[in-house]
């Protein structure tokens, strides 16, 4: 998963998906982001 402009990958768990709907590359996603333990991660992921 993209991150911005910047190019910077965010971490997306299933649980972060609505409706628990899976991602495939290349899909197009709208989320936003938090700081992870590790790194960024995505929550409130939405399929496009």
């Amino acid at each position: 998963m993209d991150f911005g402009d910047d190019g910077k990958d965010a971490y997306v768990r299933t649980s972060a998906i609505a409706g628990g709907a899976a991602l495939a590359i290349g899909d197009e996603v709208e989320y936003e982001v938090e700081e992870g333990e590790r790194r960024p991660k995505a929550k409130n992921a939405r399929k496009l």
